[in-house]
């Protein structure tokens, strides 16, 4: 019930699960960096992200985050990828 009150009070508020709208229109939302992630994951240009292309598009940056191919993200190459996003968006 409150969870239903929730929804009805911002109806802009994407809902996740099978057969909801999900994350399609989130970009708007949120804007910045976040709907640039959702545009580039949208692979066919469909205006929805569904959630293999958000799987994908997740275990792409993963993969691109992982500099040593370890299978495990550190707080350095964290950094390293976000000063190398800064370096691409200003550049």
């Amino acid at each position: 019930a409150a969870k239903a009150q929730r929804q009805a009070a911002n109806p802009n508020r994407a809902m996740r699960g099978p057969g909801r709208p999900g994350m399609a229109g989130m970009g708007r939302m949120h804007g910045g960096m976040g709907g640039q992630m959702l545009t580039m994951a949208d692979a066919n240009k469909d205006g929805r992200v569904t959630l293999q292309e958000a799987q994908v598009s997740a275990l792409r940056r993963f993969d691109m985050a992982d500099a040593n191919h370890d299978g495990q993200v550190t707080m350095e190459e964290r950094r390293q990828m976000r000063m190398q996003m800064r370096s691409r968006t200003q550049g």
